[in-house]
């Protein structure tokens, strides 16, 4: 290596964590140094794009400008992009967590690849169970002894969206419904969007039934994802029951969605009549 390039070295740079994005290991670094991440991009020569966007498509020159600097392989420096999901899939990549490791949080600066994914539900470093955003489990959305049955259907549904996203997906190449298919059939009516039938409103006295008679007359869109996941209609919150159509409901449903998205895509796959 020449005096020129040793010079440009950075010191101290942490090493990579386990599944760790591109965008959280260059705001560490840059946090070392007092300075931002656009700032350390600068420094390495790639100022023209952001940290999210090198994550997407990360060329080799790119990688190789990054790498020299703090002394990683080019091949260090893209196992932490997305560079293994296709184009078509790179919109669902979160800018940051989408849900919550209780074990994570106790080193908050790390952004784990698959936190930022709507079909993780578990950790990919702890094998816990993921929790909503606001830091609400699971189990206060679905009970344990519904959340055991439909476990399996859910990691098989996610093994399903993971591989569509890595344009590997065998079970749609064979003509049967694609997961953009299914997740069009997911989020489609199937009937009349209603006002909440009794059993879905909470109780309420009579005063509290006039004070809400907008919330209890709003009609709700009733969507195949009720009928394909009956436990996510029983469970899930009245208002919080219907999803974006297609692959938006992915990209923006809430924990609980996505995963009665999933087990959804599972049970169809497996029975598509």
């Amino acid at each position: 290596m020449t005096a020129e390039a040793l010079a440009s070295l950075f010191p101290v740079a942490p090493r990579p964590a386990a599944e760790e994005r591109l965008s959280s290991w260059l705001s560490r670094v840059a946090g070392i140094y007092g300075m931002s991440a656009n700032a350390l991009l600068a420094h390495f020569g790639t100022a023209e794009v952001s940290a999210l966007t090198l994550e997407q498509g990360l060329s080799a020159e790119q990688g190789a400008l990054i790498g020299v600097r703090v002394g990683l392989s080019a091949q260090t420096i893209d196992a932490m992009t997305f560079a293994a999901l296709a184009p078509h899939a790179r919109f669902l990549i979160a800018p940051s967590a989408r849900y919550f490791c209780p074990r994570c949080a106790k080193t908050p600066a790390i952004g784990r690849k698959n936190a930022a994914l709507p079909w993780t539900f578990w950790c990919s470093v702890h094998g816990v169970r993921l929790w909503a955003r606001d830091k609400r489990p699971m189990q206060s959305f679905l009970p344990e002894s519904v959340l055991e049955r439909l476990d399996p259907l859910a990691r098989r549904g996610a093994a399903r969206l993971a591989a569509w996203a890595e344009d590997r997906d065998a079970v749609g190449e064979t003509g049967a419904p694609t997961v953009p298919d299914l997740l069009r059939f997911l989020t489609a009516s199937y009937r009349r969007p209603s006002p909440p039938s009794l059993a879905e409103q909470p109780r309420l006295s009579l005063e509290a039934r006039r004070a809400n008679h907008a919330f209890l007359t709003r009609p709700i869109a009733r969507q195949a994802l009720l009928v394909v996941a009956p436990e996510y209609n029983r469970f899930a919150p009245v208002l919080a029951k219907p999803v974006r159509p297609g692959l938006a409901a992915l990209a923006c449903g809430s924990l609980l969605q996505n995963y009665a998205l999933a087990v959804g895509v599972a049970r169809l796959t497996e029975n598509p009549v």
